[in-house]
C-alpha cells in the first residue's frame, strides 16, 4: 500500500481592495463590470417595460417592434439588431404621430 501524503493550501488573507477612481473598474483591478460590447446600441435590448401593442400595426408602444421581433431579438446578429434599431426609430416617430 502506498501512504498518500495530504498537502493543505492555506491562501493569505486579502487586503482590502483598492476603490477606483473610475466606477466601471472593478475595485481598481483593471476588469470592466460590463461586457467590452455592452456600450452599443445595437446589443442593448430597446425594450423600456412599456408592453402595449398598437391595434392598427402591431407594434409595441414602448420599442415599436413586433411580438416576433421582440421573440427572436437574442437570435438577431449584431447587423440585423443595428438595422431593426434604426428601423425602430422610424417606427417610434410615426406611432407619435398616429396618437
Amino acid at each position: 500500500m502506498s501512504a498518500t501524503s495530504w498537502v493543505r493550501i492555506v491562501r493569505p488573507e486579502n487586503p482590502r481592495p483598492k476603490t477606483s477612481s473610475r466606477p466601471d473598474l472593478d475595485r481598481g483591478r483593471g476588469r470592466s463590470l460590463r461586457s467590452p460590447r455592452s456600450h452599443r446600441n445595437e446589443d442593448r435590448d430597446p425594450c423600456i417595460d412599456i408592453c402595449q401593442f398598437d391595434a392598427r400595426n402591431r407594434w409595441c408602444v414602448g420599442c415599436a417592434r413586433t411580438v416576433e421581433e421582440i421573440r427572436g431579438w437574442r437570435k438577431l446578429t449584431a447587423f440585423r439588431r443595428t438595422a431593426l434599431c434604426n428601423e425602430l426609430k422610424h417606427r417610434m416617430n410615426r406611432l407619435r404621430r398616429n396618437v
